[in-house]
């Protein structure tokens, strides 16, 4: 820290922050690496907060998830705290599919005090099952599944894609 102009003898410092992106998104698509015996169609995907990027991340996990010939997704979403709506949004557009539907699928709606509202809905169809016949979805909740990720789990039982297992 140089409290003046030139700090202490005339020396300038800088510092240079680096940018590092935190991956939100971990996946095992081979359980054999763990000599684990499990259906070669079951692919797991940790998915650990609804924040700005994570929702790529995932979108790129899902997509090693489709090349693999996955059909059965783990979607592990507990200690999952939630996070951005808009997030949301596009995460559930990858798990729910708006064709089946034929509009927008509504996530959540919030009723403000003043009589606004405003309801989250799929905007897009990045469905990751599309064109697979028999795709399954299991969601891992627990205590701490909060916030955005109760929204999609809700969404998701709603709308009757998943099957979701865990503690309250």
């Amino acid at each position: 820290f140089c409290p003046e102009k030139g700090g202490k003898n005339g020396k300038i410092a800088t510092l240079v922050a680096e940018n590092k992106e935190k991956n939100y998104v971990r996946t095992i698509l081979d359980f054999s690496e763990f000599g684990l015996d499990i259906d070669e169609k079951i692919g797991y995907v940790l998915y650990e907060k609804f924040d700005q990027g994570s929702a790529e991340q995932l979108s790129q996990a899902f997509e090693q998830f489709r090349i693999s010939g996955k059909t059965k997704l783990i979607l592990d979403l507990r200690g999952n705290p939630g996070g951005d709506g808009n997030v949301l949004t596009q995460v559930a557009s990858m798990l729910l599919d708006n064709e089946t539907h034929g509009k927008d699928i509504p996530i959540i709606c919030l009723n403000y005090k003043d009589g606004t509202k405003y309801e989250y809905k799929t905007y897009e169809n990045n469905y990751i099952f599309k064109g697979v016949e028999g795709g399954e979805i299991v969601a891992l909740v627990n205590g701490s599944t909060a916030s955005a990720s109760e929204a999609l789990v809700g969404a998701m039982l709603v709308q009757g894609v998943a099957e979701i297992v865990g503690t309250k």
